[in-house]
């Protein structure tokens, strides 16, 4: 296994990719998923030995499938919801 194709390469490519198709910023999946904004990069450059809680925090936020990643799919989402709509992170006014 190369080091483009390692575990921690695949899910944090695959984290960046589906936080930038449902249009957050890593500040935004933070304040959603509780994981912080610093630790969230250091995932999407695989830069971090990242503890299995911030991960499951991570794939259920962005409502990802994990064995997508493992399997060097394109993540496909859940739809834990039930509502098929995304995070509301408007400032309330």
């Amino acid at each position: 296994m190369t080091t483009e194709t390692s575990l921690a390469h695949m899910f944090g490519r695959a984290i960046k990719n589906e936080r930038l198709a449902q249009g957050l910023r890593q500040t935004d999946l933070s304040l959603v998923s509780g994981v912080a904004a610093p630790t969230i990069s250091d995932i999407e450059n695989a830069a971090r030995d990242t503890r299995l809680s911030s991960i499951q925090r991570l794939v259920e936020t962005l409502r990802i499938r994990p064995e997508t990643i493992l399997f060097g799919k394109e993540p496909e989402r859940t739809d834990s919801s039930g509502d098929g709509k995304g995070y509301d992170l408007s400032i309330p006014r």
